[in-house]
């Protein structure tokens, strides 16, 4: 999980923002080829069944004989293996670029949200089931690491969260320990 706290406005970050935004755009492009060969693929792989229909269905008979049920596997199987795919790459791609954005200041973790202080003004995001994130971590930069692992990404700061982290505390002992960690972050960097 990640959260961010906006620093776009500090001209400290509008270089680092230029160079690390290309990195962002090199990652998108990569992104983006890696859904399209997965559409390739799935094409390719539904257009392999309906050519070698005979052989695979025939290896199909030897096991359960000539069943009436074979024949319609020519038809449903290749369709359902295209669909399958193409709806796998569009939860991909949902997932790569999905984000909940909360505007007052709260931050929502599954079943609770947590109020960040006053002082800390900027926009907050929790991104769900965005852990991929820190793969994309050469796009990223780390900037220092507390009990959370600090990135700078696009000119805002970014705060990736364990799991554990908010599991085993109470949401008030985490707020205070993230507010720490931001204040910590905007006086080091």
């Amino acid at each position: 999980m990640l959260i961010s706290y906006s620093l776009q406005d500090n001209r400290k970050f509008a270089k680092m923002r230029t160079r690390i935004s290309r990195r962002i755009y090199k990652g998108s492009k990569f992104i983006r080829a890696v859904c399209a060969t997965d559409l390739l693929f799935a094409f390719a792989f539904s257009a392999c069944l309906f050519i070698f229909e005979d052989d695979w269905i025939g290896f199909v008979r030897e096991y359960y004989g000539d069943k009436s049920w074979i024949k319609s596997l020519g038809a449903i199987l290749p369709t359902a293996c295209a669909v399958f795919y193409i709806y796998a790459i569009c939860v991909r791609s949902w997932l790569l670029n999905s984000a909940i954005y909360d505007k007052n200041k709260n931050v929502t973790f599954g079943d609770f949200s947590i109020e960040i202080s006053d002082d800390l003004k900027g926009q907050f995001i929790f991104v769900s089931e965005r852990d991929t994130l820190i793969y994309d971590a050469e796009f990223c930069e780390v900037v220092m690491e507390r009990d959370f692992l600090v990135i700078l990404l696009e000119g805002s700061l970014f705060i990736a969260v364990p799991n554990e982290a908010f599991k085993e505390i109470s949401k008030e002992e985490f707020a205070a320990k993230l507010n720490k960690t931001i204040s910590e972050a905007k006086s080091e960097i």
